[in-house]
């Protein structure tokens, strides 16, 4: 069972699920492993899928390198200058991440590719180093300058349990952003590994459960502090 099974109920059904899958690049292949193609995927279906509604607030739950899509998405969103994709950045009232490496990512992503397959090929690896790399260019600017989470809400949960017995996938420290102390950011450390943090065996489990009230009073609170169509309609709002 994942937060997506449960989320709807939690909200009363007043929130939609939209799950988006990636090709995590083991597959030896260039494409599949430049995070820029699948955020680049990831802001077409979510324009396409809120033609109906396209300022209905944004919560993004993420599971490691999912993490680092949906940063790439953002700033990609926030740098927008012809106002297409700029609606997701303003909409995006709360990040969540699982486990996502926002520091030392090459050396995360390896191991979370080591364990997803084993071995691992050499030239996976190269590949992975070299987008990871290339992500780090792109973002590093506006995570520094903090416009990737100025009025929003950010939430890192992180395993404490190793992964089959043997090491963390994702240290500690690398799994939190360290933003400025006037933005919003959370951490959470949840008994469990890389895997059980996020799939749980029934709706009753305590990690569960706590991962979803988390969830779930930071929304309300992300959307009381950070009302979207003020942001949309004011453009010097600042935080």
């Amino acid at each position: 069972m994942w937060p997506r099974d449960i989320l709807p109920s939690c909200f009363e059904k007043r929130c939609r699920v939209m799950l988006f899958s990636y090709n995590d690049g083991l597959s030896v292949n260039d494409e599949d492993t430049r995070f820029i193609k699948h955020c680049d995927r990831l802001l077409r279906l979510l324009m396409e899928n809120r033609l109906d509604d396209p300022t209905r607030p944004i919560v993004f739950i993420c599971h490691d390198i999912g993490g680092i899509i949906v940063k790439e998405a953002l700033a990609k969103a926030h740098l927008d200058k012809t106002g297409t994709i700029h609606i997701i950045d303003q909409c995006t009232r709360m990040l969540v991440f699982f486990n996502t490496p926002h520091h030392n990512v090459a050396k995360s992503v390896r191991n979370i590719a080591s364990a997803a397959v084993r071995p691992t090929p050499p030239e996976v690896l190269d590949m992975l180093d070299k987008a990871c790399n290339e992500h780090v260019e792109r973002i590093a600017p506006l995570e520094n300058r903090g416009r990737l989470y100025r009025r929003r809400v950010v939430i890192n949960f992180h395993g404490t349990n190793w992964y089959r017995g043997k090491h963390l996938l994702v240290e500690k420290e690398d799994a939190v952003i360290n933003a400025r102390p006037e933005y919003w950011e959370k951490h959470f450390a949840i008994y469990g590994d890389h895997t059980s943090i996020c799939r749980y065996p029934n709706s009753e489990d305590i990690t569960c459960e706590t991962v979803l009230k988390t969830i779930g009073l930071n929304t309300y609170l992300a959307l009381r502090m950070f009302p979207t169509l003020e942001i949309i309609h004011r453009a010097k709002f600042r935080l």
